[in-house]
């Protein structure tokens, strides 16, 4: 181990995007600058440092589909590409997180030859299900769960709505499981709700399971005063399980008074039929806007809502505004209850008019936001700091390193 400098542990962090994309790669960035200002050396994999790769689950070409299919079950060029990196950067510990399909497990092997400890976070619920994000014709769907061979997701064509690509990632599922098995030292679940769904399946051992919720920067609050009034935000990726459409409908018909206004922030395959949706409607779609753009809007936005119907893992965009002291209305999916942790922001059921009761309850209680906003900010700055995260990462590690090296002994 890499101790007596004084610099902390050399981390390895290894996602299939190098480039911040979605939560997943903001959270990385987040806890790899944490990392590096409490003395850790820090260096990255992805694939861009894996020459020749290439996975697409829509290939068309036989040729492309044969090298998807390969890299999928097993990418000999990650694998490959990953020892080269080890053997030159020779971290103390792996830090895997978006790996499946593009990399493959197969990353998850050149670490035992230097006897390092892996270890992964679980962003999804591909370990529990070939489809990652448990959701199957509009609701949550558990069946693959525990099951050696996950034949539901065949059954139902939960993959792209396609029997072939689905069987091809329950095979994927059924082949890797011996790997998640043996190879991973330690799986952190960003709630305690994604940490008793992964219980459910048969690739992850309970006993190495650690809760650790993902951190959250510190941030100004951002006073009511100062927002546009009455302007609501949806912000996330526009396909089904998301919920949009369950929001717009209620929007519809919750019979707002004149000023109220929708924004939807994010890009997706059900924009056209929403925006269908939407005519008539005081609803203005803003695009796929990030950084600065985006911190603009949310800072002038009222209220936001997430009304996802597949159980999130943690949900990191709701955590960032929550830490602005801006309130979130929740789903009653995953972990949104626990991250929220109060009944009047939490719309319960699956159906259009819970949403419909809480949109009317918004803009009867639109003088009690601030009051919302700022229980909303304690709950992030007391639960969900970066320190908590980072040095509740650090103890994984440590704790998956004394584990690596009592089985090598």
């Amino acid at each position: 181990m890499n101790r007596d400098s004084g610099l902390g542990l050399k981390v390895l962090h290894i996602n299939k995007f190098s480039q911040v994309v979605g939560g997943v790669e903001a959270h990385i960035e987040l806890l790899i600058d944490w990392q590096r200002d409490h003395g850790y050396e820090i260096e990255t994999f992805s694939l861009e440092d894996v020459p020749g790769s290439g996975f697409n689950i829509d290939s068309s070409g036989v040729k492309e589909k044969a090298k998807s299919i390969r890299t999928l079950l097993w990418s000999k060029a990650s694998k490959e590409a990953l020892s080269r990196k080890l053997a030159i950067s020779q971290p103390d510990v792996l830090h895997f997180h978006n790996f499946s399909h593009h990399l493959s497990p197969s990353v998850l092997l050149p670490g035992r030859t230097y006897q390092l400890a892996n270890v992964v976070t679980a962003h999804d619920y591909k370990l529990v299900a070939p489809c990652y994000l448990l959701f199957r014709d509009g609701g949550f769907c558990n069946e693959c769960a525990g099951k050696r061979v996950p034949w539901p997701a065949v059954k139902h064509r939960c993959i792209k709505e396609s029997r072939s690509k689905s069987a091809l990632c329950a095979v994927e599922h059924v082949v890797h499981r011996r790997i998640y098995l043996d190879e991973v030292d330690t799986y952190i679940a960003p709630s305690e709700t994604a940490a008793k769904l992964l219980e459910t399946s048969d690739s992850v051992a309970s006993e190495r399971i650690e809760v650790v919720p993902h951190g959250v920067l510190a941030k100004p609050a951002v006073p009511l005063s100062s927002r546009k009034e009455f302007q609501v935000l949806f912000m996330g990726r526009l396909s089904p399980e998301k919920g949009v459409t369950r929001l717009i409908d209620a929007w519809k018909h919750a019979d707002l008074a004149e000023g109220w206004e929708l924004l939807i922030a994010g890009e997706g395959v059900e924009r056209k039929r929403l925006e269908e949706m939407s005519r008539g409607l005081p609803i203005r779609y803003l695009g796929q806007l990030s950084g600065q753009e985006l911190e603009e809007v949310l800072d002038q936005s009222t209220v936001v809502v997430v009304p996802t119907l597949c159980p999130e893992t943690f949900c990191l965009s709701a955590a960032e505004a929550m830490a602005k002291g801006i309130p979130v209305i929740v789903s009653d999916a995953g972990n949104l209850p626990d991250l929220v942790s109060n009944r009047e922001l939490i719309v319960e059921g699956d159906g259009t008019r819970g949403w419909i009761s809480k949109l009317r309850w918004l803009e009867e209680n639109h003088e009690r936001l601030d009051q919302f906003g700022q229980f909303c900010r304690e709950r992030i700055r007391s639960e969900y700091s970066m320190d908590r995260c980072g040095n509740a990462t650090e103890a994984v590690y440590e704790g998956a390193i004394e584990r690596r090296l009592s089985l090598a002994s």
